[in-house]
């Protein structure tokens, strides 16, 4: 998908430390976050934390997404102990680094680990708010507090909420919007990746 090769590249500029994505459902979003994954547990390994909306889709992600990409890539699958309870369903242990699972619907998750990589995923599907805390992608990115080398991945879909965007957040529209009529708030810029 060539329009994702400027996200995944920017993930590597050390200078940027965010990258927000909206775009229409199955264009490659999630899958552009899996490679980013796959590089940094190979060249900049760190712990890392990906949320998705509920408990059950990061276990889902995890078990049938993630681990047959690491253990089908020989580069990554060498980062894999030998013991294999140091895989589990939400929390990977590897050689390096440690990955973390969470649904955005669990506080607790969200709030208990310092990581330096944060990736959500489907953010439009978060509830607004976690349980009587904050809203999640707030309690997630207080754990990269820590951090001075911190990155934050946020991929939309294209019809997400507005209110979900804060007043300060810019966002960038990656390709053509493909799906139903659009309000074109001040705070989203399009920008086409060649």
């Amino acid at each position: 998908t060539p329009y994702l090769k400027g996200v995944m590249d920017a993930f590597t500029d050390p200078l940027v430390e965010e990258i927000t994505v909206m775009a229409a459902s199955q264009v490659g979003k999630t899958e552009g976050m899996y490679n980013m994954l796959g590089y940094l547990i190979d060249q900049d390994p760190g712990p890392t934390l990906m949320v998705l909306p509920r408990e059950s889709d990061a276990k889902s992600v995890s078990y049938n997404r993630v681990l047959p990409m690491i253990e089908g890539a020989g580069v990554l699958r060498s980062h894999i102990n030998e013991l294999s309870d140091d895989i589990t369903k939400l929390e990977y242990h590897l050689d390096r680094m440690i990955l973390y699972f969470a649904g955005s619907n669990s506080p607790a998750d969200l709030a208990s680990r310092p990581i330096r990589y944060l990736f959500l995923d489907e953010v439009d599907k978060y509830p607004r708010f976690s349980g009587r805390e904050a809203d999640p992608i707030k309690l997630a990115s207080e754990r990269q507090k820590t951090f001075w080398n911190k990155k934050t991945v946020k991929v939309f879909n294209v019809d997400f909420e507005i209110n979900k965007v804060s007043e300060q957040e810019k966002i960038v529209v990656f390709g053509a919007l493909s799906k139903g009529s659009f309000i074109d708030p001040p705070n989203i810029v399009y920008q086409n990746i060649k």
